[in-house]
């Protein structure tokens, strides 16, 4: 019999459901220093196989053999050769089998939305909790040596307060797509449509931005829905903190634009007093080899033009290489459970962070729903301050 994780030091996944979007984590598995792939689940054995045998090249473990192929979900979850699960199920799925992997003992890596509403996301919290499980949600770029650096450029007092963050992420889907052909599009896979898939990435890079406090409302219209009332198109503020006209303070706000209508963009824009960052790829990364962010510095005072009739600026452009955001995750990850395995506690950052773009999201629908109404955003008893990571 193998041995499991614990016993050679890696970490030892299992995969909860064979979609393709768990492609790009198996293959992350395979690459990282300290985990590997145990199993891989679906409810049909044959879907199961025929997925290791078509991704064949990235799902061989360290040893350089195939993972086990486990028919049903929960078998896998009884095994005691898995460690840890990365569940890739439709949204509408989360809850139920992210509570049983809970109850399984399984540290669990879950694809974004993680949930289908906030309720359901503190139960599924709540459940790790109980268990001193790892929770942490599949958002890759928040891994990425880019996003650290732009936590710092932000923080720095330089910069000043961000004033207004603006994300645009969208991709053109097929009618095919559009029609109910994808989990995306249907309201028995993720009811949450452009704004659970793409949304949840634009709230994700603003609560970085202004450094993970919390916002007080949303308003938000989707110009284009589904049948079913699946939003295919939504455009939205979330404001952090309202103008102040008798300082000529302007909101503090995130604008954004999520949709399967539009070609790709994912395009960020932050603001602070005297500066701008930007980069037009913060979620898929252009290429693994090299990606970059632009910081443009306007002097505090003085002309917006120089004499050459140029925009007076400085822009600085930051390189990042080698940086594999999906591996670094994974890595991430491990950790963790290599520290709660050690003895420490569970890094409550990451379930903070999912929280807080949960909530933030289901505002975001609620207004959807009422036709761009004011959303209070919800601040969980107990979630109102972002703990600061494990050593």
């Amino acid at each position: 019999m193998a041995a499991s994780g614990a016993e050679t030091d890696l970490v030892s996944f299992g995969i909860v459901g064979c979609a393709a979007i768990a492609q790009k984590n198996v293959r992350a598995i395979q690459l990282s220093s300290n985990a590997d792939i145990s199993a891989c689940a679906s409810r049909a054995h044959s879907s199961c196989v025929e997925f290791i045998t078509a991704t064949r090249a990235k799902t061989k473990t360290k040893t350089g053999s195939l993972p086990r192929a486990i028919e049903g979900y929960q078998a896998l979850l009884d095994d005691p050769l898995v460690e840890a699960v990365y569940i890739p199920l439709p949204t509408k799925l989360h809850l139920e089998w992210a509570v049983k992997a809970a109850e399984a003992k399984k540290h669990i890596l879950l694809e974004k939305p993680t949930a289908t509403n906030l309720e359901e996301l503190l139960k599924i919290v709540q459940a790790c909790c109980d268990k001193g499980l790892q929770f942490m949600d599949g958002v890759m770029f928040m891994h990425h040596d880019r996003l650290q650096c732009l936590s710092s450029l932000v923080g720095d007092p330089l910069f000043g307060p961000v004033k207004r963050v603006g994300v645009n992420f969208s991709f053109a889907g097929s009618q095919a797509f559009l029609n109910g052909g994808d989990i995306r599009t249907r309201p028995d896979g993720d009811p949450l449509g452009c704004v659970g898939d793409l949304g949840w990435y634009c709230i994700r890079i603003a609560l970085v931005a202004f450094q993970y406090r919390w916002p007080t409302y949303v308003c938000a219209r989707a110009s284009v829905c589904t049948p079913d009332g699946i939003p295919l198109d939504v455009s939205g503020e979330v404001v952090f903190e309202e103008a102040k006209p008798d300082t000529l303070e302007p909101p503090h706000v995130l604008t954004f634009h999520c949709s399967f209508l539009h070609p790709n963009r994912q395009y960020v824009e932050i603001v602070g007093d005297t500066r701008v960052i930007t980069f037009d790829d913060f979620v898929i990364a252009r290429s693994e080899a090299e990606v970059s962010l632009q910081l443009e510095s306007f002097p505090v005072a003085g002309p917006l033009i120089d004499r050459h009739c140029r925009v007076a600026s400085r822009i600085d452009t930051y390189r990042f290489q080698g940086c594999r955001q999906e591996q670094r995750m994974i890595e991430n990850f491990a950790d963790c459970v290599k520290h709660i395995r050690s003895g420490k506690q569970a890094d409550l950052f990451w379930p903070h962070v999912s929280i807080q773009t949960q909530s933030v999201l289901d505002a975001v629908m609620r207004s959807v729903r009422k036709d761009g109404a004011r959303e209070q955003v919800e601040v969980p008893k107990g979630w109102s301050h972002p703990p600061t990571h494990n050593s």
